[in-house]
């Protein structure tokens, strides 16, 4: 003789458990981005990582419309939608303004204040 199990139960409790899981993910994960920056900052990074850290001049004109968006936090998905341009357009650029700016994470292009930008008082 089997035992039946309603089927709310069989499914219920494995997505519950997946619901804990991404729960705990998503909070060591915020977790770990504010270790990362708070790093950074005790490492005396930020601003210093290349010749040119708060100077946008040798970026192409849609690198700096790019980097300005970057600045604000928008995702890639966002800054494509936004210039009208391909996600991997939006990679490629992200990828040069790291290079041309030596940084090795958009969260430090994040990080950095930007002339024009809000957090820039010269403005």
């Amino acid at each position: 003789m089997s035992a039946t199990v309603a089927p709310f139960e069989v499914v219920e409790r494995p997505l519950a458990r997946l619901r804990l899981a991404i729960e705990q993910a998503e909070r060591e994960l915020a977790a770990v981005r504010k270790g990362y920056l708070v790093a950074i900052e005790l490492a005396g990074t930020l601003g210093s990582e290349g010749p040119a850290a708060n100077d946008l001049g040798p970026l192409s004109p849609q690198e700096r419309r790019v980097a300005r968006l970057l600045h604000q936090g928008q995702t890639n998905c966002e800054i494509s939608n936004s210039l009208h341009v391909s996600v991997h357009t939006v990679k490629s650029h992200v990828r040069s303004i790291l290079h041309k700016r030596g940084l090795r994470s958009r969260w430090q292009m994040i990080d950095q204040n930007l002339p024009g930008s809000p957090a820039d008082s010269s403005a």
